[in-house]
């Protein structure tokens, strides 16, 4: 054994473009007496990386937790501070996207080590944003996949369903959303601000009738990018489902 990392992944809870999330990667040589990270790369623009040598205490506590996630080292009859030659840990710094909805990026850390592959890590999150969700007619919402359910209807009659948006944060204007084109332009999607409620947008979604069979499935849903006047969300991508009989 060579490279070995901790974890296999990282995990960001909620996130936010305000307040950065952090976590930790460590990574060691077992062959290597020295070695060097010479280049971390990121996927985003939204993660750096900062590396450091494990300090012994560190490196003890590393080396531990090593043992019980790799049994083989359980049995080895060389000193605990003999395992592990050279630590780092790389400490991930991500902000969430000002873009409501998934956080999936990665960072590839890269050594001087001879014929070893750079290690990926993958990064996943969620950023919350600055909205909330209440589906109006029947309309089911997975809000971490910013995901819409129309559920199946009659093509004959067409469908009609909304959902209501509220904006957290927004001072002192009406808030507003803006969809672009839906990539099923039989699916017509507006928006209809409430003048009762500055905070408050409510999102149509409507298939005229006469609409011919037509499904979309999580696997491949309908998507409208949609602009907004919020400062910390200028836009967020809604994935519809669907099936029109």
């Amino acid at each position: 054994m060579d490279l070995i990392h901790m974890p296999e992944d990282l995990s960001f809870n909620s996130m936010s473009d305000i307040v950065p999330s952090t976590g930790t990667i460590y990574i060691a040589s077992s062959n290597a007496t020295e070695f060097k990270i010479t280049k971390v790369e990121s996927s985003s623009e939204y993660v750096t990386a900062k590396v450091s040598p494990l300090t012994a205490e560190r490196k003890t506590e590393f080396v531990r937790t090593m043992i019980i996630k790799h049994p083989e080292f359980k049995d080895s009859e060389a000193k605990m501070d003999q395992l592990v030659k050279q630590a780092y840990e790389v400490e991930v710094i991500a902000r969430g996207k000002k873009e409501q909805g998934p956080f999936n990026e990665s960072i590839t850390i890269h050594t001087d080590i001879p014929d070893t592959t750079p290690i990926q890590i993958p990064l996943r999150g969620d950023n919350p944003g600055a909205f909330q969700f209440f589906p109006q007619g029947g309309v089911r919402w997975a809000p971490k996949e910013m995901l819409c359910d129309l559920g199946e209807f009659d093509g004959a009659t067409g469908k009609k369903a909304s959902l209501n948006v509220f904006a957290r944060g927004l001072e002192g204007q009406q808030f507003e959303l803006t969809p672009g084109e839906c990539d099923v332009p039989l699916l017509k999607v507006t928006a209809t601000p409430d003048p009762a409620v500055k905070n408050a947008c409510r999102l149509n979604l409507e298939f005229a009738p006469g609409t011919p069979t037509l499904i979309r499935t999580p696997d491949a849903p309908a998507t409208v990018v949609i602009k907004s006047n919020h400062p910390r969300t200028e836009s967020l991508t809604l994935k519809i489902i669907f099936s029109a009989k």
